[in-house]
């Protein structure tokens, strides 16, 4: 065989290789960066964002010598992480959900503050951080009970979306599924989501499906299971679908690769991809023996892609759905939580993906917040090709 032919075999060889690094996504080891090694709070969220090219990692918590819980922001640059709280508390409320969202590369962050021992501290607050200093873009009072339990960011157009859990202070069971968008400049709309049922709400999630903002609404008692709330056409009309019948289930709701809604949760000892085909919803379970915890869910590079902590094997798993089967990869371990929002992936690009998350700490650590990050490497397959190009060439020359 002469050069040429072994280059071209070298190239194919190659190029499965590589083919096989996009589909698996052949990593390198995961780098874990304990960020805030105690954080002394009973957290109860994280939510990483991509920031000027960089992760950042909102989390409510407070330190032992801090004036309280409060909300705070670790953010890296030049491989150096830097922590810092950027909100209080408004009077004994403790933050119990946070979530965020990009906006013209302006990070915009929806906290939830809540104290069922004095209602009048029920509160929601949306920040954003256009330059220098943090502002205070929305902000709800409520006298009631169980009054932000929940909050979720998304975008709708190039403007700010979000839904959360109001309550009637004479009904401290019951919560609403409240939806917010920004209408303008210091202006917001703000409606009760329609057709879903005024109870207990385990969580809630907002997405855009199809150019519409939808809501996942999971319910742990009462009206048990998960509905799926979309807006009409018409602008005003929602549709309202109960997809599933279990309990403790519904997560982050995401646009999958086929533009459809799809979330994973869990019910049991189950870990449960949901997603919807045709008009149908269809259901895949990954576990049948875990107590999953912090489960989120994203599309990175085109694949679905799941990560959350197993109470069982005190692990963070990630997980890929390639080929049509899930793979199951533990990342971490000595890893534990006690609250569902507690993981969150972070899509970094071409594959490479980060996932932040607060465990309940070993040796006598107290919640520390944790981030895993994986990069993938530049695909090589350009340079071999240009050796078999060169190959080519110099092979045409001396026959020349």
């Amino acid at each position: 065989m002469n050069i040429f032919g072994k280059l071209r075999v070298c190239a194919a060889a190659v190029s499965i290789v590589i083919g096989a690094a996009a589909v698996e996504t052949a990593r390198a080891a995961w780098v874990k960066t304990v960020v805030v090694p105690d954080n002394r709070a009973q957290t109860l969220g994280v939510k990483a964002l991509l920031v000027n090219g960089q992760p950042t990692i909102y989390y409510p918590g407070f330190f032992l010598n801090g004036p309280g819980q409060q909300l705070y922001a670790a953010s890296r640059s030049g491989g150096v992480w830097s922590n810092g709280q950027i909100d209080t508390a408004p009077g004994t409320g403790s933050p119990v959900a946070v979530d965020g969202v990009v906006n013209g590369g302006v990070p915009q962050v929806g906290v939830a503050y809540t104290d069922i021992s004095n209602p009048t501290q029920g509160s929601l607050r949306i920040m954003s951080k256009p330059g220098a200093s943090w502002q205070t873009d929305r902000e709800i009072l409520s006298g009631g009970h169980h009054y932000g339990e929940q909050v979720s960011l998304g975008l709708l157009n190039g403007n700010t979306i979000g839904v959360y859990s109001g309550a009637d202070a004479s009904n401290p069971t019951s919560r609403s599924a409240r939806y917010l968008q920004n209408t303008g400049p210091g202006t917001w709309s703000e409606t009760q989501v329609p057709g879903l049922p005024f109870n207990s709400i385990d969580r809630l999630s907002i997405s855009t499906i199809g150019g519409q903002p939808a809501v996942l609404a999971a319910y742990d008692n009462g009206s048990i299971g998960d509905y799926y709330a979309q807006r009409n056409a018409d602008g005003t009309t929602w549709s309202v679908t109960q997809v599933d019948f279990f309990s403790n289930s519904g997560g982050k709701l995401i646009v999958d690769e086929t533009g459809e809604p799809a979330f994973a949760g869990k019910t049991g000892s189950v870990v449960r991809y949901s997603y919807r085909r045709n008009g149908s919803w269809q259901f895949e379970n990954l576990t049948t023996n875990s107590v999953a915890v912090g489960i989120d869910a994203a599309i990175i590079n085109g694949v679905p892609t799941i990560a959350y902590l197993n109470r069982n094997d005190n692990a963070l798993h990630f997980r890929q759905k390639i080929g049509g089967s899930w793979n199951d990869l533990t990342i971490d371990t000595g890893a534990n939580a006690d609250f569902d929002p507690s993981v969150s992936l972070l899509d970094l690009g071409g594959g490479s993906v980060g996932v932040a998350y607060v465990t309940n700490g070993t040796g006598g650590a107290n919640h520390p917040v944790i981030y895993m990050e994986n990069i993938v490497p530049e695909p090589a397959s350009a340079g071999v090709l240009g050796l078999v190009a060169a190959a080519f060439v110099s092979r045409r020359r001396r026959r020349g």
